[in-house]
Parts: C-alpha cells; sequence; structure tokens
C-alpha cells in the first residue's frame, strides 16, 4: 500500500530541510562527537578522496606456519559446525559461480575467468563486505566440494594479490581483512571436516598471505570509526598472532593488546553490555573476546586485559534472551549476522564457562539500561536505556522505551529488526519510531535521524523508578524526544503479574492542542491478530492466538487501527506482520494496552495522572508517571 509504514518513514527521513537544516543536523551530529574522532576520520575520508588509485603495494612477510594447536583446532570446528546452518551460506554453489550474502543471490563466472567486479559493484555495500569476509567457505567447506574451496581461494590469492589492488577496493578495507584473516585461521586448523584436507600448497598460500594482511592491517586500524570495528581489528590481530608462526606474531599481539586495554573499558559498560546497545553487536564483541582467550593462552599479558571482560558480557546476554534463547532485535540486529547464542555458548564451554538463562523468578530485574521480567507464562524486556552510544550512534535507533514480549515461550510483541545498511525505505522504516513498539507525538521519530547511519539530537530517558503493587511488578521512564514540538515529556509505565503485562503512557499536563499521542505494536508474523466485535464500554479488544496459545489484549484509546508492518528476523529477510496502531487525542490523557488470560475481562479508569484497572475483584492504580 502506498501509505505503508516503511514508506512514511522513508518521506520522514527525507523531508525537505533545506541549507539550514541541513546545517543544524550536521552541528547536532558532530557535537556528539570528540574532535580526535572528527580528524580522524576527516582526514582518512580526505587522502582517500585524494588518491584514489593508491595501490595496496608491497606489504612485509615471510613464511609462517600454522601453530594452532588442540585447543584452536576444537575452535575452529566448533565455528565450522555452527556456520553450517547459516541461511544464505548454505545456498551458495561455487561450481556454479552463485554466491548468496544477505538473503541476495547473485551469478558470476566461474574462477578460471575471475571474478566479475562489474556484478560485484552492482551489489549493495554490505553485500560486497559480506562476500571479501570469506565466512561463506567454511560451510561450503562442510557440506560442498574443498576442491572448489581451494579453486576459489586461488583465484582470489591470485586476483587481490597487493600488487595488484587497489586500498580503495573492499578485499583490503581493514574491516573486511579483520573478517576474512578470521576466517582463514578457523579453515586452516579444521580438522573433523572437509576443511582439513585443504590443498597443502593453497593452504601456505593463505598462511603467507595472512602475514601481509596483519601486517596491512596493523597500519591501517579504523581508529577514526572506533567502536565494534576497532574491537574486530585488534581480534584478527590477536588470532592471527596466536596461530601464524611468524616473525611478526607478537608484534600483532602487543599491539591488539594495546587497542584492547584501552577500548575495552570505554566499550563494555559496568553492567557487562556492549556501548553500541544492540545486542548483535554485544554477541559479536563477546564472541570475539572468547576467540581470542583460546587461540592466544600462552600470551598471559593478553589474557589480562581479555579475561576480565568476558563474564560480564555472559551475565548480561544471559539476562535478556527470550525463552528462545535468542536475542531481542533491538537497534541494528539480526539473526545469523553475529555468531548465534548457541555457538557462543558452545565456545564458552571450551573455556570452561557457562551461559546460563536469568532464572525464573516472576520479578521485574534492572539490568544495565533494560527492564527483565520472566515468569513461567511471560518474558518481557524493556529497553529503558539510552538510544545509541554516546559518540557512536551509528547502530542505534528511534527507540527509547521499546519492549519485546514472549508468551509460553514464543515471541508475540517483537521489534521490527533490521532489514539492511542501504539507503532505502526499509532502512528508514526499521531506524524509525514507526518501527519499534514506542509512542510518538504526531507520528514523528523521537530523534532525528537521515541517511544509513547518521542521528542529530536524541531523547534523554529519565525518571526511572520500579516497585511492586498487588503483585505486580511495576517500572516507570520518560524520555525528552518531543521537546521540539512543544511536548517536553512521554511517561511510560509497564507492568507485570504471571501472565499478564501492561503498559501505558501519558504526555504532560498541558501539551500542545495540535499533538497526539500515537502508538505502535507489533506483532510475531505467526501471531493472529482478531478485532473482536464487543466495544460497547469504548475498550478495543483484540484475540491473539499463536498455535493452542490463545490471549486477549486491551487497548485503552481514542482510535485503534490495524496496519502492515514488517518483521526483520535477519539481514535481507522481512516478512509481513499485523501493527496496531493506537491514538490518544489529549497528550495528557493515560493511553495503552493490557495484555491478558482469554477468560479475564478488565475495566478501565483513567485521568491525566493516573491509570486504575479493576478486574475480577483485583483493583490497582498508579500515579507513577513522571512529569
Amino acid at each position: 500500500m502506498d501509505d505503508s509504514l516503511d514508506k512514511r518513514a522513508l518521506m520522514m527521513a527525507r523531508r525537505p530541510v533545506g541549507r539550514l537544516g541541513k546545517l543544524s543536523r550536521t552541528v547536532q551530529m558532530l557535537r556528539h562527537y570528540d574532535s580526535v574522532q572528527i580528524l580522524r576520520r576527516g582526514l582518512n575520508v580526505l587522502d582517500r578522496k585524494l588518491r584514489p588509485d593508491k595501490r595496496v603495494g608491497h606489504i612485509r612477510s615471510d613464511v609462517g606456519q600454522i601453530r594452532g594447536g588442540e585447543k584452536v583446532s576444537s575452535l575452529a570446528d566448533c565455528i565450522i559446525e555452527n556456520n553450517a546452518d547459516h541461511p544464505s551460506h548454505g545456498q551458495c554453489d561455487l561450481a556454479a559461480g552463485r554466491y548468496v550474502m544477505l538473503n541476495e543471490p547473485i551469478l558470476m563466472p566461474v574462477f578460471e575467468q575471475g571474478f566479475d567486479a562489474e556484478v560485484l559493484n552492482r551489489q549493495s555495500h554490505l553485500w560486497r563486505f559480506q562476500f571479501q569476509y570469506h565466512e561463506f567457505l567454511l560451510t561450503q567447506a562442510v557440506e560442498g566440494d574443498v576442491s572448489r574451496v581451494c579453486e576459489f581461494l586461488e583465484a582470489w590469492l591470485t586476483e587481490y594479490s597487493p600488487e595488484k589492488v587497489k586500498r580503495n577496493d573492499d578485499a583490503w578495507h581493514p574491516y573486511c581483512i579483520s573478517r576474512r584473516l578470521v576466517a582463514w585461521v578457523w579453515l586452516l586448523n579444521a580438522s573433523q571436516s572437509n576443511a582439513a584436507t585443504l590443498d597443502r600448497q593453497v593452504a601456505q598460500r593463505m598462511v603467507d598471505s595472512s602475514v601481509q594482511q596483519a601486517n596491512y592491517l596493523s597500519k591501517n586500524l579504523e581508529r577514526d570509526l572506533g567502536g565494534n570495528h576497532l574491537l574486530e581489528n585488534a581480534t584478527a590481530l590477536c588470532i592471527a598472532g596466536g596461530t601464524i608462526d611468524s616473525t611478526y606474531a607478537k608484534g600483532w599481539r602487543d599491539l591488539a593488546a594495546q587497542v584492547l586495554s584501552v577500548e575495552l573499558p570505554k566499550q563494555v559498560l559496568p553492567h557487562g553490555e556492549h556501548f553500541e546497545l544492540s545486542p548483535m553487536y554485544h554477541c559479536q564483541i563477546l564472541s570475539n573476546l572468547l576467540r581470542i582467550e583460546l587461540c592466544c593462552q600462552s600470551d598471559q599479558a593478553l589474557l589480562d586485559v581479555v579475561s576480565p571482560v568476558i563474564d560480564g558480557m555472559l551475565n548480561f546476554l544471559g539476562s535478556i534472551l527470550h525463552p528462545d534463547g535468542e536475542i531481542p532485535l533491538f537497534a541494528d540486529s539480526g539473526f545469523h549476522e553475529a555468531p548465534s547464542v548457541e555457538e557462543i555458548s558452545n565456545v564458552a564451554q571450551l573455556t570452561g564457562r557457562t551461559l546460563n538463562l536469568m532464572p525464573v523468578e516472576d520479578v521485574l530485574t534492572s539490568v544495565g539500561g533494560y527492564r527483565v521480567y520472566r515468569s513461567e507464562k511471560l518474558f518481557a524486556v524493556c529497553d529503558y536505556g539510552p538510544i545509541a552510544a554516546a559518540k557512536l550512534p551509528a547502530h542505534g535507533h528511534c527507540d527509547v522505551t521499546n519492549l519485546e514480549l514472549s508468551v509460553e515461550g514464543h515471541r508475540w510483541i517483537v521489534d521490527s529488526g533490521n532489514f539492511n545498511y542501504a539507503d532505502d525505505s526499509m532502512r528508514h522504516y526499521c531506524r524509525s519510531s514507526l518501527a519499534h513498539n514506542v509512542v510518538t507525538v504526531n507520528d514523528e521519530n523521537q530523534a532525528t535521524i537521515w541517511s544509513k547511519f547518521r542521528m542529530g539530537d536524541r531523547p534523554k530517558a529519565f525518571g526511572h523508578q520500579k516497585g511492586v503493587r498487588d503483585g505486580f511488578h511495576w517500572a516507570t521512564v520518560a524520555h525528552d524526544g518531543y521537546r521540539r514540538l512543544g511536548v517536553p515529556i512521554v511517561s511510560r509505565l509497564v507492568a507485570f503479574q504471571g501472565h499478564t503485562a501492561m503498559c501505558f503512557d501519558r504526555g504532560p499536563n498541558a501539551g500542545g492542542s495540535e499533538c497526539s499521542l500515537v502508538g505502535y505494536l507489533h506483532f510475531h508474523p505467526d501471531v493472529s491478530v482478531t478485532r473482536e466485535a464487543d466495544q460497547s464500554d469504548g475498550i478495543v479488544r483484540f484475540r491473539l492466538a499463536h498455535q493452542s496459545t490463545v490471549r486477549r489484549i486491551s487497548f485503552v484509546a481514542d482510535e485503534v487501527l490495524l496496519e502492515q508492518g514488517w518483521y526483520c528476523s535477519g539481514f535481507g529477510e522481512r516478512s509481513p506482520a499485523t501493527v496496531v496502531r493506537y491514538v490518544r487525542v489529549k497528550t495528557d490523557q493515560v493511553f495503552g494496552w493490557m495484555l491478558h488470560e482469554l477468560s479475564d475481562r478488565p475495566s478501565f479508569e483513567y485521568s491525566a495522572s493516573s491509570i486504575q484497572i479493576t478486574m475480577d475483584g483485583f483493583k490497582a492504580i498508579w500515579t507513577e508517571f513522571s512529569q
């Protein structure tokens, strides 16, 4: 439909702003970064524009040897085995020249004809990066013909040798080198798969090239971007330095240890979460640290930097997982693009650790910026923290006060996830407030966003409270994301008990009459949503069903509509999903929803500052909305 949520999100992102508007957005963006970061980025971009044809050229090298050992071999086998379940990588067919990245297939000539640069350049930036990671070769080494893997590697080593390739080409981008080096280490150390039969000549060429790539990477760390990219660079140097016998190996590890000793205290928050606030990137960083520990056991100085961080990151991850054992899809997150939770758990066991889910305690627990509730029948995770990393908001979405909810072990209320990193309607939809379970003012975004990763003004979350009332565990939060529209504060209250969940919002005591509060609630595609006919008491009810589990959700609002949104479980994957759009015309009146058993029929009384719920003799009233 022309007025679909993704089209509306794109219109918001591309709304004309004029020269002053563009200048304002740029100032908003830059004031969050430090001057050194801006300078490094500017010099890097300028150098690449002034010398676009500069080649990688000669790089220091020597004849290296693989020296991974038994634990590295077990790690490689574990990673290759888990990678075999990747939905895109299993669809590749090297013999036919068929490559599938991000669930998007292309055909290229077979190896004897080289790689068709014209075909590759037509793909998205992230697709080309995924191709250069070579992680799809792990699946091919298990399920395909290992001789074809060797042919691919021989062709790549010839076509992308440093003497031939330009520095600006994807193949020698520092991030691509970081991911590829690690994938090659697993191929070279595998013992229980077809990968163990790699041709010796090809394997030695890979080792020699790995030395060159690690040396090049050590001189081209992504200090201008920082964040997960810089940690990825350091991880590659650690793993190469721990598994390749080279005169340069210790230097790689020492450089990586310097980077990690500075970055880990900044990037891993006190409660164990990675500071970019994306569960997917948290998994990526945690997995990297576990791999470093296994690959660099003889380097105690490096282990002293890495090992203390791992336990906190494991505990945080176990706290926020759904009952299905996977992450919530907050911010830039998706399944299959970072190591799975299952893989992290298996690798953690190789280090003597265990990844444990938060126990079922029927309490509302604070985990950093999250509020997490876990009972026998209900799981909820509420994002009450900052919208993004202060100095690196690229992976943040307009999702302050967002939540996800599972019923009887299955996801029912979901985040829309993330579809891609392209400048298109789906990227703008996934980042917009319309794609999250939040309340907007006049359908506007909570933060100023544009392009693929840009974010200017952003809301601040405050007013955190929590407690217990009549058996319900409740928590509140507020934010100021709509102060530019004359609505200085939007408050949210959530409460949970056993199988019941509720969520109510309100605006300020005196808001502009031109403003309306508009809430969104996104359901998993497997959940059917049916509007019930009886609305005689002014409450709009829907019957929700998934397999044999049935619930009812009741809305307190002036208007309630069904719309179609998208559920993006992984990059390049999307399914139509039902979205409930509910509206309160007066911003100072409480409105929201309650999920409950089919047999329950709650009644609601609300005012400008409170909500009272009565149900089967039970009565509770909340007045804790922040103002």
